[in-house]
């Protein structure tokens, strides 16, 4: 099973990393998704050089089947938001790295890691 790292235990990392409070990584966070989000919602393609892309795509409408009813139904079209990774993230994830700078995140402990990840 994959691990999930939540919100609180990237911030806890980001943290141990460059020496901030975890309080001012988390309002750094919440800021960069809430920009990041109003962007996209915006119609605007968002791109982070090395990491991905989120940008809006439109769903056309169609029409589906109620089996439940067994009626015909118009589904709206809709805006979705797509996340594209980048050729080196998906790089990056495929191959192990030989860098120490780019290894695995256990190696960068501090009293703040969260244990799982210790």
């Amino acid at each position: 099973m994959t691990k999930v790292i939540n919100r609180k235990e990237l911030a806890s990392i980001v943290s141990c990393i460059t020496k901030k409070s975890i309080g001012e990584v988390d309002q750094i966070l919440t800021e960069s998704y809430k920009i990041i989000i109003r962007q996209v919602k915006a119609g605007r393609k968002v791109q982070i050089n090395n990491f991905g892309s989120f940008q809006p795509v439109v769903r056309k409408a169609k029409l589906a089947r109620d089996i439940g009813r067994g009626q015909s139904i118009q589904i709206p079209p809709r805006r979705i938001p797509v996340f594209k990774a980048s050729k080196i993230f998906r790089e990056k994830v495929n191959y192990k790295s030989t860098s120490k700078c780019h290894g695995n995140i256990n190696n960068q402990k501090g009293k703040n890691m969260p244990r799982s990840l210790q």
